[in-house]
């Protein structure tokens, strides 16, 4: 699985549209998307400016593969 603009991610999985505002899942967000595959890219530039409610960063992404028991194998894309 593929996943670009890493820096967008939510805590949680949610409906937005017009003045709704509804968890979808009690998972965090980043922890559906580890589960859902077995092997997973995730695109990142912690340099983007990110929106409100936004949290993705290298670091949270690892300690949450760390958690799940996933090894993180981080490469640097700045050659």
């Amino acid at each position: 699985m593929n996943c670009d603009k890493g820096h967008r991610l939510w805590n949680f999985r949610r409906n937005m549209y017009g003045n709704m505002n509804r968890l979808l899942s009690n998972t965090p967000m980043i922890e559906e998307i580890i589960n859902s595959t077995k092997v997973l890219y995730i695109f990142l530039d912690e340099n983007q400016t990110v929106r409100a409610n936004e949290i993705g960063s290298v670091n949270y992404i690892k300690e949450h593969c760390i958690r799940l028991g996933k090894e993180p194998v981080i490469l640097n894309l700045n050659i």
